[in-house]
């Protein structure tokens, strides 16, 4: 998953350009899945996981500093997700 691929996906998620969110979100879920699989082991906890996180992040798009590494910024919350 290439930095870019993740800013360009939060950049769609607070612009509410659809179009783009939704070619993105595949290779965005798989990569979230893969980093929840790794940690929970279990193929529907992690699809679940991935799932809520892109949910939440496109329901609260503000919650990204565009300054910030959007890749890192969304492994975290996927890995914050599997710790809850």
């Amino acid at each position: 998953m290439e930095e870019s691929d993740v800013r360009a996906w939060f950049t769609a998620a607070q612009e509410r350009d659809w179009d783009t969110y939704e070619s993105l979100r595949p290779r965005i879920f798989t990569w979230g899945f893969r980093i929840a699989f790794k940690i929970l082991r279990n193929e529907d906890d992690a699809e679940a996981v991935a799932a809520d996180v892109l949910s939440d992040l496109y329901m609260a798009p503000a919650s990204f500093n565009p300054d910030k590494n959007a890749k890192a910024y969304l492994g975290r919350a996927v890995v914050n997700r599997c710790l809850d």
